[in-house]
């Protein structure tokens, strides 16, 4: 049985009128619960923000320890816009793109739209767009919608200042750092701009292959290195400054020296960003998660860096994982969130998030999370197969472990992994934002807590 049809039957199985109760035994898993360590998870002191702003903080700014307004609920507010790529909170603005390559603004203080700007003539045609994304520096916009476009808005009044076409279409998310924006096209070609006048100052070919999927993994930057995932075996590092090849590996290989580096993954198959801090990268497919060492690098021949797997861990069916802390939080397509040190990959704890088992007895609300639960467990298996995917990026909220899945936000203790409370949201939650409150968007509605 290949891969995907094992993703499949899996799916299938968690989602049946049996599911419910199987998935809550699959939080038991033998083999899981055998290798749990005595590795204490520590989190970082709490942060407060007031913007959230995609790929411009470090690759890993949502592993921080957020502030936020104490919570037990969520407002519910239905937009006009089918937001279409993860929105951006300045201040008491909300910024958002939506699939018809629409730009809205709106006050967060009563969800009043303030302006709308419409980026493409098309869109009296009802042309969709996919694989978009909206960032914010020095009071600009930077937009991409799709398309082979990007454009630049002023923020306050959504007026253009200039836009700049490239030769391919753009799918992955652009990232910026300082006063570059780093954007991949479909053909795999890495273009490095100025944001002051959008000029191109260098371009990189990567190797030709087929687009699968609807995205790319964006670059990610380790200090003067870019590195970028071409294709399904293909990840190179350029120096930021001028596009030049510092080292190139590929995937899948099976010499000795190639299986001390990126022996096991796919790119096509990676489930998040992968994430870097200081000198450890993070990365994982549906699979398994590891971690890969940065070597020295040699000044007078660059080409001698390397990247050294430190460790390995197999977890089936990976769907989404996060660093925070001393701790990577993973959650998987059977609904349980595990806990593992970031040092050696060994597991701290594993709960099922749809287990009743696991909400906390002496909680005051453990009731309502019960009623909640049974609720949610219902709604589930009258999806069916349109339950693809259960949860967004864990994150950390109030010194506490937050994980948004469907019809529900849940709020965790990051010692034991006990449940501390369920809150209901909306049925498909797609991108969430942190500020002085938590925001959760689906595809045309907000919710946010209180």
């Amino acid at each position: 049985m290949n891969k995907k049809l094992a993703l499949f039957s899996l799916l299938s199985l968690i989602l049946s009128s049996s599911t419910v109760q199987n998935v809550e035994s699959l939080s038991n898993s033998p083999k899981l619960e055998a290798e749990i360590g005595a590795n204490k998870v520590m989190l970082p002191m709490l942060k407060h923000v007031s913007n959230w702003n995609n790929n411009i903080e470090p690759i890993n700014a949502s592993s921080n320890n957020f502030a936020v307004k104490e919570f037990i609920a969520f407002n519910k507010l239905k937009l006009a816009d089918h937001i279409s790529a993860p929105p951006v909170v300045i201040q008491d603005k909300l910024f958002i793109l939506n699939n018809y390559a629409q730009v809205s603004c709106y006050d967060l203080n009563g969800m009043k739209k303030v302006w709308t700007k419409k980026l493409e003539p098309q869109h009296r045609n009802k042309k969709r767009f996919s694989g978009g994304s909206i960032l914010f520096n020095d009071g600009k916009l930077y937009i991409s919608y799709g398309s082979r476009d990007i454009v630049i808005l002023n923020a306050s009044n959504g007026d253009e200042i200039l836009s700049k076409r490239l030769p391919d279409i753009i799918k992955a998310p652009p990232l910026i750092h300082n006063n570059l924006m780093l954007v991949l096209t479909v053909n795999r070609q890495l273009y490095c701009i100025n944001l002051t006048n959008a000029e191109i100052i260098w371009m990189h070919q990567g190797a030709q292959e087929t687009l699968i999927g609807n995205s790319l993994i964006a670059p990610i930057i380790r200090g003067n290195l870019v590195i970028v995932s071409y294709s399904s075996d293909q990840i190179v590092a350029l120096n930021l400054e001028n596009g030049k090849l510092v080292w190139s590996t590929s995937l899948g290989k099976s010499t000795a020296e190639e299986k001390n580096s990126w022996k096991t993954f796919s790119l096509s198959s990676l489930v998040s960003q992968p994430i870097i801090n200081n000198d450890i990268l993070y990365i994982a497919n549906e699979e398994v998660i590891e971690a890969y060492r940065f070597g020295a690098v040699d000044e007078e021949n660059q080409n001698g860096q390397k990247a050294v797997m430190q460790w390995s861990k197999n977890i089936t069916g990976i769907s989404n994982f996060n660093l925070i802390g001393n701790t990577l939080f993973v959650t998987t397509i059977d609904g349980k969130l595990l806990a593992m040190s970031s040092d050696n990959g060994k597991i701290t704890w594993v709960i099922n998030l749809y287990g009743s088992n696991e909400d906390k007895p002496s909680t005051k609300n453990s009731k309502s999370n019960k009623k909640l639960l049974s609720s949610i467990k219902n709604k589930l298996v009258k999806l069916g197969s349109s339950n693809t995917q259960y949860t967004l990026s864990p994150i950390a909220i109030n010194n506490n472990i937050v994980v948004v899945s469907k019809y529900q936000c849940l709020v965790i203790s990051p010692s034991d992994g006990h449940i501390l409370s369920r809150i209901p949201i909306n049925r498909n939650p797609k991108f969430f934002a942190v500020s002085d409150k938590l925001y959760i968007f689906g595809e045309s509605y907000v919710n946010s807590s209180r």
